[in-house]
């Protein structure tokens, strides 16, 4: 469950069995993905719901604003919003804001109104947000499940014998990265301002948070911190430029380098800090502690 992005991740089992019987339930295919970072004011934009339990209903709009932040129903603020005329009414949370060439750019999530109906006023959540979420997860949680078979196989005589548990786990790095185009672009502003020029590249993405006793911990990564006082004020961290010396701009980049990655694998990393002073430090992957 994501408060912040409103959704949640289900596991959907498609296997029946019975006394005698066991066969798999075959699911329709998936709506292919669309980017929301592409989407401009006054694109066509079409909304799959169950409205009022009328289901498979499609209404259309237009793209009425971006980048909205509204407060969810347990108070939360959900930030990149996408601002839509489709009509959206209750029953539609959940399901799918398409661009016009059929792809999924966003989630319905609500709606402003006086009347509890469509008025109008709809929002949609970015699904290139709910994709980093996503991805994230599911690798988080197939991770743990390999940590689990392979201790399995290594408490096994007999599968040891074999060899069966020593392949290698996949590398861990233990940082989290923003992912907030708003946030991102804060503290775009902040670092040429405080860098006075001295570095004009826009590579890299900001570090979010650093795990503690982490690998990057030990290689004196930093993040982004809060001020304690005003519990607004972000001050800007590092930034991964590369990961030997392969340019990182997004988090889809650097996600799909280290998953190719395995414990005791040493990365150079290539950071910038607050001032534009750039440092490479070097990083011996370890193994993500189970919880």
């Amino acid at each position: 469950v994501k408060p912040e992005l409103d959704s949640a991740i289900l596991h959907i089992d498609t296997t029946t069995s019975s006394s005698t019987t066991s066969s798999s339930i075959t699911l329709p295919q998936p709506i292919p993905y669309g980017s929301s970072s592409m989407l401009l004011v006054g694109q066509n934009v079409l909304a799959i719901g169950n409205p009022f339990g009328l289901d498979q209903t499609i209404t259309s709009g237009v793209v009425s604003a971006l980048d909205r932040s509204v407060k969810g129903i347990a108070g939360n603020t959900i930030s990149n919003c996408i601002q839509t005329d489709a009509a959206i009414n209750p029953g539609n949370s959940g399901g799918p804001l398409l661009n016009s060439n059929g792809e999924c750019i966003g989630m319905n999530t609500m709606i402003i109104t006086t009347s509890g109906s469509n008025a109008g006023i709809g929002f949609a959540i970015s699904m290139d947000d709910i994709r980093v979420y996503v991805e994230k997860d599911v690798d988080e949680d197939r991770m743990k499940r390999e940590q689990e078979q392979q201790q399995l196989y290594t408490t096994s005589a007999s599968a040891a014998a074999e060899g069966i548990g020593s392949r290698k786990m996949r590398g861990w790095l233990g940082i989290e990265i923003v992912t907030d185009p708003l946030l991102q672009s804060q503290l775009e502003k902040r670092r040429q301002k405080s860098s006075s020029g001295s570095s004009s590249s826009s590579d890299g993405i900001y570090v979010m948070k650093v795990q503690r006793n982490s690998p990057a911990y030990k290689a004196e990564i930093k993040p982004l911190s809060i001020d304690q006082q005003s519990s607004r004020t972000s001050y800007v961290g590092d930034r991964i430029i590369a990961v030997n010396s392969n340019i990182v701009n997004s988090y889809e980049e650097l996600y799909n380098d280290l998953k190719t990655r395995v414990v005791g694998e040493n990365i150079s990393i290539t950071v910038e800090d607050a001032l534009g002073v750039r440092r490479v430090v070097y990083v011996e992957l370890e193994e993500k502690p189970m919880d």
